[in-house]
C-alpha cells in the first residue's frame, strides 16, 4: 500500500493537468454582487470586489425591497477601506444604525476597517450593529477600528488575523463575544470596553501590547491558553483630562487564565481577589512576579496569601490515586497552621498576636496555688520555698506573678525569680472497675490521674517562644527588607 501511494505521489500526480487560474480571484461588479447577495449562499468563494460596489449593491437592494438583507461573504478578496457607516441610511444621530446581519468567512481585507468617524462640532459618529456580526477565518491587512461601537447581538471574530493595530476601545457588547483562536499582530486596545455576557479569548495570540484598562466584564471572561508575548494591562483607566471619564476595571464573574503564557501580566488585584480568578499556579506565579517587579509589594503579599490558601483547598480535594490521602491531610494541616500563625510568611504581625495569646494562656496555667515557688540564688545553688502569695495572696496577685513568669519564660529574659514546681496542672481521681477472679466479683479502685507538670509547661512555653520569635524575624525581614 505504501509503495502504491508513493508511486502515485511522485509519478502520476505531476502528470495531472494543473489549472492555475482556478486559484485566482475573479473580479465581479456591482450587478453581480447584487445577484449573489439575493441568493441563499451570498457571495461565494473565489471572487474579488471593491467595497464601493458592495455598499451600493446593499443600498440598492434596500431601496427595491425595503428590507435589510444579510451580508454573506465566503472566501473573497475585499479591496478598499471598509467604512461600516455607509451601510446605514440615517446619519442624523450620533450612531449609524446597521440592521444587516454580517457574516464574512475566509476573506481578506486589504485596507483599513473603521466604524467611528468625526463630523461637525468636534463630535464622533459611531456604529451600532443591531444584528449578529461574524468574521470567521478572515485576515485584516490594514488597521481595524471598532472603537465606540455598540453590538446588540452576538459578535464572532474566530480565527481572525489582525495584521496591524486593532482598536475596540469604548465599545459595548451586549451579547456573547468570541475572539477565540485569533491573532493580534499589532497593538490591541480594549480599554473601557463593556462585555455584558461571556467573552472568550481562548487560544488568542497577542504579539504586541494589549490594553484592557477600565474594561468591564459582567459575566465570565475566558483567557485560557492565551499567549501574551508582550505586556498585558488590566488596570484602571485614569484620565488626566477633565472631559474624559476615568473608569475602573472590574470582573463581576470568574476570569480564567489557565494555560495562558505571558511576559508580564499587570492586573489590578482588587478586580480579581476573592476567588474570581480561576485557580492556576502558573497564573498566580506570573501575577505575583509582576507585582514584585513593579514594586507593588502589598498586592504581591495579598496574592501570595490567596494563592497558598487556594492551593491548600485544591490539594485537599484532589482525586489522584497516586497521592495518598494521609499525605494530603498532613500537608493540609501544616499549611493550615502556617496560614493561621503567619499568613504564609506575608503577615508577620499575626505572630505578635499569637505571642500575646500564648503568654496570656500560660499565665492562667501558672496561676493556681503551688504552681510557682520563689527561689533565691546563693552560691550557685537554688534555695526554694513556697512563695507566701500561694496561700495568702488573692487570685489577682497570683495571676500577676504568673503573668510575669510567663512573659519572662516566653521571651527567654532571665528576670524572673520564680521557678515552676513539680505539681500538676490537672489532677483528679477516677474509679476504675476491676474484676477479681479470686472473689469472682467486680471491685472498684480509685486511681489518681496527674497531667502536665508545671515544669513541663515552662519548657513548652520557652520552646514556643523561641520558635515564634525566630519565625517573626524571618517573616518581618521577608516583607519589609526587600
Amino acid at each position: 500500500m505504501r509503495r502504491k501511494c508513493a508511486f502515485f505521489i511522485f509519478f502520476i500526480l505531476p502528470l495531472l493537468p494543473f489549472n492555475a487560474a482556478a486559484f485566482e480571484y475573479r473580479q465581479i461588479n456591482k450587478e453581480e454582487i447584487k445577484i449573489m447577495l439575493l441568493s441563499k449562499e451570498g457571495i461565494t468563494e473565489g471572487h474579488e470586489f471593491n467595497v464601493e460596489d458592495l455598499i451600493e449593491a446593499v443600498k440598492q437592494i434596500k431601496r427595491e425591497t425595503g428590507s435589510d438583507i444579510d451580508i454573506k461573504i465566503n472566501g473573497c478578496m475585499i479591496n478598499g477601506d471598509f467604512e461600516f457607516k455607509r451601510l446605514a441610511f440615517s446619519e442624523k444621530s450620533i450612531y449609524y444604525y446597521i440592521k444587516n446581519k454580517i457574516s464574512i468567512v475566509h476573506s481578506t481585507f486589504h485596507n483599513d476597517v473603521a466604524t467611528s468617524y468625526p463630523y461637525y462640532g468636534g463630535r464622533f459618529q459611531h456604529c451600532e450593529f443591531r444584528k449578529e456580526v461574524g468574521f470567521y477565518r478572515c485576515q485584516f491587512l490594514g488597521k481595524v477600528d471598532f472603537s465606540y461601537s455598540r453590538f446588540l447581538e452576538n459578535v464572532i471574530f474566530t480565527q481572525v488575523e489582525f495584521s496591524k493595530e486593532a482598536d475596540f476601545s469604548n465599545s459595548f457588547f451586549s451579547m456573547a463575544t468570541d475572539f477565540s483562536h485569533s491573532v493580534f499582530s499589532g497593538n490591541s486596545y480594549f480599554s473601557k470596553v463593556i462585555f455584558e455576557e461571556k467573552v472568550s479569548f481562548f487560544e488568542v495570540e497577542f504579539s504586541k501590547e494589549v490594553d484592557f484598562s477600565g474594561a468591564g466584564f459582567e459575566k465570565e471572561a475566558d483567557f485560557q491558553r492565551c499567549r501574551l508575548k508582550e505586556t498585558a494591562f488590566f488596570l484602571d483607566y485614569v484620565s488626566h483630562f477633565p472631559r474624559v471619564e476615568s473608569k475602573y476595571i472590574y470582573f463581576a464573574d470568574k476570569v480564567d487564565f489557565k494555560g495562558a503564557t505571558s511576559r508580564m501580566l499587570i492586573i489590578k488585584w482588587d478586580a480579581i481577589k476573592g476567588g474570581k480568578l480561576v485557580y492556576s499556579p502558573i497564573v498566580y506565579s506570573a501575577i505575583i512576579k509582576s507585582y514584585n517587579e513593579l514594586g507593588q509589594y502589598d498586592e504581591a503579599d495579598e496574592a501570595t496569601f490567596e494563592f497558598r490558601y487556594r492551593r491548600r483547598i485544591e490539594n485537599l480535594h484532589l482525586k489522584d490515586g497516586k497521592k495518598k490521602t494521609e499525605w494530603r491531610w498532613n500537608r493540609y494541616m501544616w499549611e493550615y497552621v502556617f496560614e493561621k500563625i503567619c499568613g504564609h510568611g506575608v503577615k508577620p504581625f499575626l505572630l505578635l498576636q499569637w505571642w500575646f495569646k500564648m503568654a496570656v494562656l500560660f499565665s492562667f496555667f501558672f496561676s493556681p496555688k503551688g504552681a510557682l515557688q520563689k527561689g533565691v540564688q546563693e552560691n550557685h545553688s537554688l534555695k526554694s520555698y513556697i512563695y507566701p502569695c500561694i496561700n495568702k495572696a488573692t487570685f489577682l496577685k497570683r495571676l500577676r506573678d504568673a503573668a510575669y513568669f510567663s512573659v519572662s519564660t516566653f521571651t527567654k529574659i532571665s528576670l524572673s525569680n520564680f521557678v515552676p514546681t513539680d505539681n500538676k496542672l490537672i489532677h483528679f481521681s477516677v474509679k476504675i472497675p476491676l474484676y477479681s477472679f479470686k472473689d469472682k466479683k467486680w471491685k472498684t479502685k480509685m486511681s489518681a490521674i496527674n497531667l502536665f507538670s508545671f515544669r513541663l509547661l515552662a519548657l513548652i512555653e520557652g520552646i514556643l517562644g523561641w520558635m515564634l520569635m525566630a519565625l517573626f524575624l524571618v517573616c518581618l525581614g521577608k516583607v519589609y527588607i526587600r
